[in-house]
């Protein structure tokens, strides 16, 4: 129980509000309970005096940013579908992630009263109240907030970025903490010594549940399809320790600019690509589970123990190399017992394709396949490199495809939908 004067001089609108400000700064992903208190002034448990749960929370921004769209004005309808549009558009574009607060809470107050005045103007403009139902869900619920989803998704995930990704402020943390759980699918994490969060994420396919507080980064549901992919780029001014769980099929870990506390993938590894920069102390990289076709570089130098649990096939470390190797295999560098600063590669399942060299990138890729790059990595290079002949019409508009005017398309887009509604109106009305 908390003192009873944090419940008394908190009220549920200053929760609210607090928490869109801090949406504003930290996007959905970072956005949590312990952070709200934390910015409110008061323990965490205060605020479940206001609230049952973080859904409820999300429940009431979505009415908050809901509540500041304007609603269709009388009159043609028309023009009021197109201004209403085009102002909903401005609210989510105003609000960080707003997009996916609302898409998945349409059913209270203030989206109910937008709805009514939406059907309102086309029935009074004489459209059958069924199709004008419809087209209110068709443009208010999807293509409004699809297309703002979609539109902040495109932003650039450059060094400090947060439209369309995830994020949490550095503010004074000391040391960080990533740890994907649930595993992945295709995974990138990096280091940035320029960013000035404490990490920027972004994503394909399935949107993850992410939660940032004290430094501790959660990822989890990536998704193990093939259209599943992260990345993740970390501070460079704090420390990291990274924790993967569940296994990885694909992962590109370029390191050389992170302080590394720890490295540990839980479950089976495959395709794996581990850049590691200049170690303090000694620092384990554990996989707690077998390696396939992964390559590990450090800078020149540096002194490594690799112990491999149960057998080792096509196994390269340093200058040796092994066809195979039966039971626990154990190896060293020279310097690795006097150095100070070291990494400890510790594998507790077999291992095949197994590189561990020095060179940085160069070594890694010589040795094994690469791990694809998440969507923040790859910006538009889906339209890099086309080929006129094989695509010549998307070469024709390669240019236009990754570089759209967003306000363009987005009028394109609401005059296709709103052309479509009134062709079926007017043949509806011929018909009769």
């Amino acid at each position: 129980m908390e003192p009873p004067q944090e419940r008394v001089g908190l009220t549920r609108e200053q929760v609210v509000r607090a928490a869109l400000d801090l949406l504003d700064e930290v996007g959905l992903g970072g956005l949590s309970m312990r952070g709200l208190a934390d910015r409110l002034g008061v323990r965490a448990a205060s605020l479940y005096w206001h609230l049952r749960d973080k859904e409820q929370l999300l429940d009431l921004l979505s009415e908050a940013i809901l509540e500041e769209v304007p609603e269709p004005e009388p009159g043609p309808w028309r023009p009021a579908l197109d201004a209403f549009a085009e102002g909903y558009r401005q609210v989510l574009l105003a609000h960080r992630d707003a997009a996916s607060v609302v898409a998945g809470f349409q059913a209270g107050r203030a989206a109910l009263g937008l709805y009514e005045r939406l059907v309102a103007v086309l029935v009074d403009a004489g459209v059958p109240a069924p199709d004008a139902a419809d087209a209110a869900v068709l443009l208010f619920g999807q293509y409004v907030p699809a297309f703002v989803a979609d539109e902040t998704a495109s932003a650039p995930a450059a060094a400090g970025a947060r439209g369309g990704g995830y994020a949490a402020p550095l503010e004074a943390i000391e040391r960080g903490a990533l740890r994907v759980e649930g595993g992945a699918s295709q995974l990138a994490v990096r280091g940035e010594p320029d960013l000035r969060d404490l990490f920027v994420a972004h994503f394909e396919g399935r949107t993850p549940q992410i939660e940032a507080a004290g430094g501790v980064v959660r990822i989890g549901g990536l998704g193990h399809g093939r259209r599943h992919a992260g990345d993740v780029a970390l501070s460079a001014a704090v420390p990291w320790d990274v924790e993967l769980t569940g296994g990885v099929r694909r992962l590109n870990a370029d390191l050389e600019d992170v302080r590394l506390g720890s490295l540990t993938v839980n479950g089976g590894a495959t395709e794996v690509r581990i850049a590691l920069g200049r170690p303090t102390g000694t620092v384990p990289v554990t996989f707690r589970g077998g390696v396939s076709r992964a390559a590990i570089s450090r800078p020149s130098g540096t002194a490594v123990r690799v112990r491999i649990a149960s057998g080792a096939s096509r196994l390269a470390l340093d200058d040796l190399y092994f066809g195979s190797v039966g039971g626990e295999t154990r190896w060293q560098s020279p310097d690795f017992a006097a150095a100070e600063h070291r990494f400890d590669v510790e594998i507790m399942g077999g291992a095949t394709r197994l590189t561990v060299g020095t060179g940085g990138e160069a070594g890694a890729a010589e040795s094994a396949e690469p791990a694809e790059a998440g969507p923040a990595a790859a910006g538009p290079a889906p339209l890099d490199g086309l080929s006129a002949a094989e695509h010549p019409h998307l070469a024709a508009v390669a240019e236009r495809l990754a570089a759209p005017d967003m306000d363009e398309r987005f009028r394109f887009g609401l005059t296709v939908l709103l052309d479509g509604l009134e062709r079926r109106w007017e043949a509806a009305a011929g018909g009769r």
